[in-house]
């Protein structure tokens, strides 16, 4: 900080876009999904899933489906369906049904880490803990201190601090 702080024509920005959670629980949505259809007699090959993580995407026409899903009352005890007041573009582009593990839960199957992991981001940010944090510092400009902004506000400042410097 010193440094930065005596140098005049730098500016330091730290952006970490989500915060961090330890994992204490686990849903193989996958297996749950395959049972629950199979058990109302629904053809699964007509489901496509996305996994990843913290985020399930479900791709399908077939409205049963969607129904057993969204009603499920395991995947709604540990987590919860987002966006499904989006028009037929948005879900065509990112799932006709959209679910977000709680806080502390990770979706198996686990493409991404080949072991057990003991963190996990991308959860809803409605805890402190989910936030993300910027931080700039520059000796020309006096910045405003924020408890709370969209992350589209993030690339506004940090595009900002850009063009003041070119």
């Amino acid at each position: 900080m010193e440094a930065i702080n005596k140098e005049k024509d730098c500016t330091f920005i730290i952006n970490g876009d989500h915060g961090m959670s330890d994992v204490t629980f686990m849903c193989d949505v996958k297996t749950h999904i395959n049972e629950i259809c199979k058990k109302s007699n629904i053809d699964t090959s007509n489901i496509d899933l996305f996994i990843d993580s913290t985020l399930l995407r479900v791709y399908t026409n077939e409205i049963e489906a969607m129904d057993i899903i969204m009603n499920d009352k395991v995947l709604n005890k540990l987590g919860s369906f987002v966006y499904q007041d989006e028009g037929p573009e948005f879900k065509k582009y990112y799932g006709d049904l959209i679910w977000c593990i709680k806080s502390g839960g990770l979706i198996l199957p686990n493409y991404f880490q080949n072991s057990l992991i003991n963190g996990m981001h991308g959860y809803i940010p409605n805890t402190i803990e989910h936030y993300g944090t910027l931080i700039i510092k520059n000796p020309k400009y006096k910045h405003d201190i924020q408890n709370s902004i969209k992350l589209i506000q993030v690339n506004k400042i940090i595009r900002n601090e850009i063009e003041k410097r070119y």
